[in-house]
């Protein structure tokens, strides 16, 4: 499983995280998406093809998330850190271009 590394998604509050799941053994169950035991999504996989399942989720504000995905048995979580877009290391990594959350 892996988050979209685009500039500030996943890194900022506010704005746009795709959650994509790689690796997956079977193409054509749904996968479980969820977020902190949330769930989000539950896309399937591209048929005939090694499409990726993602969904988009938008973090309400900045902290520790735990992002799980599951398909039958399998199941892989990953922790993010998301910092607040209007606080300091919102400002730094927007205006200063340093880069400070955890992303994918």
């Amino acid at each position: 499983m892996y988050t979209d590394p685009g500039r500030y998604s996943c890194e900022l509050s506010t704005e746009t995280c795709w959650i994509s799941v790689v690796y997956l053994t079977d193409l054509t169950t749904p996968v479980t998406i969820s977020v902190d035991g949330t769930v989000i999504g539950t896309p399937t996989p591209g048929t005939g093809c090694w499409c990726t399942p993602e969904t988009a989720w938008i973090p309400p504000k900045g902290g520790r998330y735990t992002l799980t995905a599951t398909q039958g048995s399998q199941t892989a979580t990953k922790t993010v850190t998301i910092g607040d877009y209007n606080g300091l290391q919102g400002i730094v990594q927007r205006y200063l271009g340093i880069d400070t959350g955890s992303g994918s």
